[in-house]
Formats: structure tokens, C-alpha cells, sequence
């Protein structure tokens, strides 16, 4: 016996969550980008 909602429910947290993951990772690429520039610009002149 399944709730009616209950998997569409399930299916917004998903989404939600995906959404979260996609914001995140926008806020943190530049820092990685900086820092693997940062590592190959000191490796490259070392």
C-alpha cells in the first residue's frame, strides 16, 4: 500500500537536493579553478 504523494514527494526532495549540488559546486569551482592554476603555475616555475 503506497501513499499517493509520497513518490512525487520523494522525487521533489531529489530534485531539490540536485539543485542544491548545482549551486554549491557554482560557488566552488572558481576557488578549484585558482587552486589547480595556483599548483601548476608553481610546479610549472619551481
Amino acid at each position: 500500500m503506497e501513499i499517493p504523494g509520497y513518490w512525487s514527494h520523494i522525487m521533489k526532495l531529489r530534485r531539490d537536493r540536485r539543485g542544491q549540488s548545482v549551486i554549491e559546486f557554482t560557488f566552488m569551482a572558481p576557488w578549484l579553478l585558482f587552486l589547480f592554476v595556483g599548483v601548476f603555475d608553481l610546479g610549472f616555475f619551481s
